[in-house]
């Protein structure tokens, strides 16, 4: 007797996932010829087609996340690591712990805006100090090819450490990390890491005022160029001054010269930037705002002005390119 397979596929899969399924099977299961028909073998087929799917998405994942097999010593950290990883540790979920590490459900507020979150994040991972345990499910329906992986919200996933210590436990690592030991900073290293976090302050009140008014907020690295450049002289405090200002102006001359949103906001960014060499070829005194409640203190500025800067708020209202320093730290 010969045998008949049928190939089949589900939900617009390859021909390359086809299952072969006896043609007799179908007669016996009460298969229809439909794309809805969910009779036992084509369930069968679909939850083949799903497990493959989940293995190829685990090996995607695997070559692109997974963790080396040495583990970074405790001691080895960089100052800048140590920040990032101790804002990691203590935004994260109450309940979260060595071996499993999550953000979204009573977790904290890791950095200014979804941008810094995923740099803090790549970050650690690229310096081996976590490592990626699990993505959420439906991502295993998107994921073709490892350049979707770019997709990714990292923020959503589980994470693990990846760090040992000769003298500590998980808990104890864990316990070192969320109450580290200060360490002394150069002025140089403490200008760099403040310029990095103000200015993700500042794009955080851009993206805040622009959603507020309705137009969805489009990332470039301009902005960030032209807000550093801004920092060179003005606080945090001062660029929401002066952004204010010309976001104001912006969506005015948008309604009068008919421009889309995209440019209202660009020329916004713009704007403060030339507003700022003004005030300075001007001598004018710009005033200082306060945070909203949209805009709260993020994590890793608590551990970076808090722990190891420590002067707290005053990262908020002073320029941290001319910020004079009392002593050597």
């Amino acid at each position: 007797m010969r045998i008949v397979f049928i190939a089949i596929n589900h939900f617009g899969s390859s021909d390359r996932n086809q299952v072969l399924i006896p043609a007799i099977l179908f007669v016996l299961c009460g298969h229809k010829n439909s794309w809805s028909c969910r009779c036992y073998n084509c369930k069968e087929a679909e939850r083949i087609e799903q497990e493959q799917r989940i293995q190829k998405v685990d090996g995607l994942i695997k070559k692109r996340f997974d963790a080396p097999k040495a583990k970074r010593q405790l001691n080895s950290f960089s100052n800048e690591e140590l920040i990032c990883l101790s804002a990691f540790v203590r935004a994260a979920d109450t309940e979260s712990s060595f071996s499993d590490i999550s953000f979204h459900h009573s977790s904290f507020k890791l950095s200014p805006n979804k941008y810094f979150d995923q740099e803090i994040i790549n970050f650690l991972i690229d310096a081996s100090l976590v490592c990626m345990v699990s993505i959420p499910e439906y991502y295993n329906e998107t994921i073709e090819s490892e350049s979707d992986l770019d997709n990714i919200d990292l923020f959503i996933c589980h994470y693990t450490l990846n760090v040992t210590d000769d003298r500590l436990d998980g808990i104890g690592i864990w316990n070192s990390l969320y109450y580290p030991q200060c360490r002394k900073l150069s002025e140089e290293q403490l200008r760099e890491l403040w310029v990095k976090i103000a200015s993700h302050e500042c794009l955080e009140y851009v993206i805040c005022m622009v959603e507020d008014i309705g137009i969805n907020y489009w990332y470039t690295d301009k902005h960030l160029q032209h807000i550093r450049e801004i920092l060179k002289n003005f606080s945090v405090s001062q660029f929401y001054c002066m952004f204010f200002s010309c976001l104001k102006t912006a969506t005015y001359n948008q309604s009068k010269n008919h421009w889309n949103n995209r440019e209202t906001l660009n020329k916004s960014v713009v704007s403060t930037l030339k507003q700022s060499e003004s005030a300075i070829s001007n001598g004018w005194d710009v005033r200082k705002y306060s945070r909203n409640r949209n805009t709260t203190r993020s994590t890793i500025s608590e551990v970076f002005f808090n722990l190891f800067f420590q002067i707290d708020q005053t990262g908020f209202y002073e320029c941290p390119t001319t910020f004079q320093f009392k002593n050597d730290n």
